[in-house]
């Protein structure tokens, strides 16, 4: 989307049955110096990021499910006793 593009250069890159897609920050404001998003099979399996102190995370994805039909109950909040919310 816009916002996407105004903040990062992206840069996509075949190997072999796998998409990568590189997003670049265009500030070195920005909390991530780069994301990698690497889908195979057009589903996503891995996610890298590299933020402004150099530290690297990778996320792998395994037996992902798409689209399940998740229970509303699973996405409620309830505020615990003697916390404020600001």
């Amino acid at each position: 989307d816009e916002t996407l593009a105004r903040d990062f250069k992206v840069a996509k890159t075949l190997s072999g049955s796998l998409e990568i897609f590189s997003l670049y920050a265009k500030s070195t404001k920005e909390n991530y110096q780069q994301v990698v998003l690497t889908f195979q099979g057009g589903k996503l399996q891995r996610l890298e990021f590299f933020d402004q102190l150099g530290q690297h995370s990778t996320i792998q994805l395994s037996k992902a499910k798409d689209n399940l039909s998740l229970n509303a109950h699973l996405f409620q909040f309830k505020i615990p006793k003697g916390v404020d919310i600001v």
